[in-house]
């Protein structure tokens, strides 16, 4: 769970910011550097188990390098919906938020369960871009999950990434799984 919350992070902003439409038009092509840093982490309730490997992972920087082809910036909302909603069935996400204007990231993402158990979540993201650097704040609010997790989740992660160079023939990164472990 720890690296794949970072990992979608990561993804979700380079794709998000590719879509802007007052300042760049997207971000350059090529090999990003991302930076995330969890800066909170609740969950009340929760067992040791859980909790402990997250709380570990508070205030500590993780690097990681994608290759972005411009393919794969072309359609950034598509490629957050995808990371977003992935690894949650039964589950309905709706876009509540979708701002890429001017070098502004603001998103906002809502997901209710559909199996008849109460739960519900969001995700928001909202930064700053410009074609080669981006910084962003993502946080994750769940209520109402499943049996023997906790009874709510709340988590921040700081982001900063920059474009470091092209890829030099390295095939494009997959795209980031979804947070695991936290089914609404």
């Amino acid at each position: 769970m720890k690296q794949s919350i970072f990992l979608a992070a990561g993804a979700a902003v380079i794709f998000l910011a590719a879509c802007n439409r007052g300042g760049p038009e997207h971000i350059q092509a090529g090999m990003w550097e991302m930076k995330a840093k969890m800066t909170q982490f609740e969950a009340p309730g929760a067992p040791a188990e859980m909790l402990g490997p997250m709380q570990a992972q508070l205030n500590r920087e993780q690097t990681n390098r994608t290759c972005i082809t411009q393919d794969r910036a072309s359609n950034p909302l598509r490629q957050f919906r995808e990371v977003m909603t992935r690894g949650q069935p039964g589950a309905a996400c709706t876009t509540d938020e979708d701002t890429f204007t001017g070098g502004v990231i603001r998103i906002r993402v809502t997901c209710r369960s559909t199996t008849g158990q109460p739960g519900q979540g969001s995700m928001t993201m909202e930064g700053s871009f410009t074609d080669t650097t981006l910084q962003a704040r993502m946080t994750v609010n769940a209520d109402g999950m499943a049996t023997g997790g906790p009874r709510s989740l709340r988590m921040t992660t700081e982001i900063n990434g920059s474009r470091v160079g092209e890829c030099q023939g390295a095939p494009a990164a997959p795209a980031a799984p979804a947070p695991s472990g936290n089914s609404l």
